[in-house]
């Protein structure tokens, strides 16, 4: 079997080609045990999870002898979760507010943010600083987390700003 690098929720196939005197018989062996009623020349996995990750090997037997292949080691990437989105707020004009979002994932993801559905040059971090909020700074912001595996959006989150009334106070006559 060949070694592969498989994406989380996709299909693997492992396979041995074989020669021998009789009827071979096969049995596939993960991180050293056998897998339970896995006794065919191929091995498919389907879907593929983190649990499958491992070392691989097949024995293949004919009558009294037996012979085991070289291990395939089988990688699953796996795609980043959002564990955080950004939350949207009302903030006063001039102040300064801070969104941030998280994810998971085998291989730590990468962060890209936007503003109204253009990317914000340089904002490659989990956190986004708008200082002063401004209002063209208002509106809808959201990150995508991405990794080897693949990327996801989190969910949009809404800056508005709030005007203070300028204050007068009372004319006493």
């Amino acid at each position: 079997p060949l070694t592969q690098t498989v994406i989380a929720g996709d299909s693997v196939t492992l396979s041995v080609e074989a020669t021998g005197m009789g009827t071979l018989t096969y049995q596939w062996i993960k991180d050293s045990f056998e897998l339970p009623g896995e006794t065919a020349s191929t091995l498919t996995l389907n879907p593929v999870t983190e649990a499958s990750e491992g070392s691989y090997t097949v024995r293949v037997s004919s009558g009294t002898s037996s012979q085991v292949s070289n291990p395939a080691q089988l990688t699953v990437l796996v795609r980043p979760k959002i564990t955080l989105d950004p939350v949207s707020a009302v903030v006063d004009e001039g102040s300064t507010t801070v969104l941030t979002v998280a994810a998971s994932g085998k291989s730590a993801p990468t962060y890209q943010w936007f503003f109204e559905k253009q990317l914000l040059g340089g904002q490659t971090g989990a956190s986004l600083s708008l200082s002063p909020v401004t209002s063209q700074k208002a509106g809808n912001y959201y990150a995508v987390a991405s990794n080897a595996a693949g990327s996801v959006t989190s969910l949009t989150a809404r800056i508005t700003l709030t005007f203070s009334a300028p204050f007068v106070s009372p004319q006493y006559t």
